[in-house]
């Protein structure tokens, strides 16, 4: 934004004495232009600019405050307060570490999920299509006792449906 501010007084330094309709019509609109860009460049400056040092949580910021916090969930329309959405995210994280421990452990790396993913990341591509082949033919065509299952609770659907009638 400075060096915008920079190039636009150079060229109004250039036109200024040079064009006289721009020497009789410039002053005052670059006087407001030039206080304009000043104050934006101070405002970004103070808005971006990090003075808050890491608390040792990672996060690098200005903290907000808890009402800035509600009036911003509010105005997202989110109905939950900042407490009901920590416990949230924590309750999905630790479904998260469960399913890494689980994904590990099918893997034969026991609670070693970080080793686990390595060895997921090695794998080539092609491995990977045919794994999801084979889950997509699966799918596709399921086996006869899963087609006997789902067609046993299709006909107590519809028996249960007619009953209604």
């Amino acid at each position: 934004m400075e060096s915008l501010n920079r190039v636009t007084k150079e060229a109004y330094d250039f036109y200024f004495d040079y064009d006289p309709e721009f020497t009789w019509w410039m002053p005052e609109p670059w006087k407001k232009l030039n206080v304009s860009m000043t104050d934006y460049a101070k405002g970004l400056r103070e808005h971006y600019t990090n003075s808050v040092k890491d608390d040792g949580s990672g996060i690098i910021g200005k903290p907000i405050g808890r009402e800035a916090l509600e009036k911003q969930l509010a105005f997202e329309m989110i109905a939950y307060s900042p407490e009901e959405l920590i416990a949230e995210a924590e309750k999905q994280f630790a479904w998260c570490e469960k399913e890494m421990f689980k994904a590990s452990n099918e893997l034969g790396f026991g609670n070693d999920w970080k080793a686990a993913l390595e060895m997921v990341k090695k794998i080539p591509i092609y491995q990977l299509e045919l794994g999801l082949r084979e889950w997509r033919d699966w799918v596709r065509k399921p086996s006869k006792s899963w087609r006997k299952m789902t067609g046993s609770l299709f006909l107590n659907w519809q028996k249960k449906l007619g009953e209604r009638r």
